[in-house]
């Protein structure tokens, strides 16, 4: 998703019924650099919202996330242009 400050939004999600099994949303800047990547891979067991986490500008910065859903990262995005 192209969105109006240039930048894109890109997303995996992998469903089950009704049930998000995994997802994985990329917010980069308009020259294709991570600004801050949201996934449940469950490998980051130290993080207090495990599998729920987000690398803020480079994969190796992880922190525990609380938007774990689509609309969840799009209010966050919003938010932040506010």
């Amino acid at each position: 998703l192209s969105l109006n400050d240039g930048t894109d939004l890109r997303l995996t999600e992998q469903w089950s019924g009704d049930t998000l099994e995994r997802y994985s949303y990329s917010w980069l800047t308009a020259s294709n650099e991570l600004k801050i990547g949201w996934d449940n891979a469950p490998h980051h067991t130290h993080l207090e919202t495990f599998p729920h986490h987000k690398h803020v500008t480079r994969q190796e910065n992880l922190q525990p996330s609380f938007e774990t859903s689509l609309e969840d990262v799009v209010a966050f995005i919003r938010a932040l242009d506010q």
